[in-house]
């Protein structure tokens, strides 16, 4: 069901961000559905360069309560998927999905470059 028809918060893109960067420097996210950030960024990417990309847009987001049972959904990995829109296309739900692998990899190729 879409992000419009059931209960959502509207928050700034900037606040996202923030969250993100809180997840840590080690946490990765991948995109899909939506060609704002897609058009912005690579993905997968790490939390904080996602984060440095948000807090520069003047936009908002619709989002499922993340405390609310069910709103985050895990992938078959135990990847958090999280559900949004932006709140001037409603009708246009994406999905931010935390990328384990792509983060794993990213540390194993740090510890070998040491």
């Amino acid at each position: 069901m879409a992000v419009k028809e059931r209960a959502r918060y509207a928050i700034s893109a900037a606040q996202l961000g923030s969250w993100l960067r809180n997840q840590g420097p080690d946490s990765w996210w991948s995109v899909d559905g939506d060609p704002v950030l897609t058009g912005r960024i690579a993905f997968p990417a790490p939390g904080p360069e996602i984060a440095d990309v948000l807090v520069k847009m003047k936009k908002r987001l619709l989002f499922l309560d993340l405390e609310e049972e069910g709103h985050v959904r895990r992938a078959g990995g135990g990847e958090r998927v999280l559900q949004f829109s932006w709140e001037e296309y409603p009708q246009t739900d994406w999905l931010l999905i935390e990328d384990m692998e792509t983060a794993e990899n990213s540390k194993k190729l740090a510890t070998n470059h040491e």
